[in-house]
């Protein structure tokens, strides 16, 4: 599930550290500034399940895009402690709280989640989980990724509609979507942006035959090269909705 990479040479200057979350245990996290980058404003990257921040897909988006960025590991990820579960996401938005919090201070959906992929777990997995409310899905360095049936229930009732009471005004959202994601369903896409869309408050764009890690080489270019022309076009935005960018 791990992606053991370092960040790309060509990239000037990376400082590595620690974020404080007040709960016991700290996030790991870098700062990989660029040369001549086009603001001074930081973008966030943020890795998938069970993975870390030197993931393929976040280290093309930092070799790729010319802005300044910041790649963490969510709890019970990568180098960060404390411990994950599964469909944990309110745990994880306070974990991006906590950076967002620390940039500010230091720095200057999927839809409907009841439609798990069938080929997530495997049915003895899921005969155990009936049998003892449990089982191991997979073991990772030195940890365990426990999947619970109380954490299956949360996640399945998790109700992300909620994004249509967002006020547009104040929120831009660019969603990437693979046509051929195996573990996301291109539809729920769709659905997202009925929910937060039109354009310009949502701009969905759907590369055609990638899957759900964009693992071909020419779906990463395709994606950071959309990253790159969304924040040039939104620079103005920000800088006239909180004053820097």
């Amino acid at each position: 599930m791990h992606d053991n990479h370092r960040i790309p040479p060509l990239i000037m200057e990376e400082t590595t550290f620690y974020v404080d979350t007040g709960k016991g245990f700290n996030l790991s996290a870098g700062l990989q500034l660029k040369p001549n980058a086009p603001s001074e404003g930081i973008v966030i990257l943020c890795h998938g399940i069970l993975n870390t921040r030197f993931s393929k897909t976040i280290l093309c988006v930092i070799e790729r895009i010319p802005y300044h960025t910041l790649s963490f590991d969510f709890q019970g990820n990568g180098l960060s402690g404390g411990t994950t579960t599964y469909g944990n996401y309110y745990e994880e938005v306070e974990n991006i709280r906590c950076i967002i919090t620390y940039v500010r201070e230091n720095l200057n959906p999927r839809y409907d989640h009841t439609e798990a992929p069938s080929n997530r777990f495997k049915p003895e997995q899921l005969e155990e989980l009936q049998k003892k409310g449990s089982f191991v899905w997979i073991k990772y360095s030195d940890r365990e990724y426990i999947i619970r049936d109380d954490d299956l229930k949360e996640r399945n009732n998790l109700d992300t509609s909620v994004v249509r009471n967002i006020d547009k005004q104040k929120v831009k959202v660019l969603t990437i979507h693979g046509s051929k994601d195996e573990v996301c369903s291109v539809k729920d896409a769709y659905i997202y942006d009925k929910l937060i869309g039109p354009e310009p408050y949502h701009k969905l764009m759907i590369v055609q035959d990638a899957d759900h890690r964009f693992g071909n080489i020419n779906h990463q270019k395709i994606m950071a090269g959309a990253i790159t022309s969304w924040l040039d076009e939104n620079k103005s935005w920000v800088f006239n909705e909180i004053g820097y960018v």
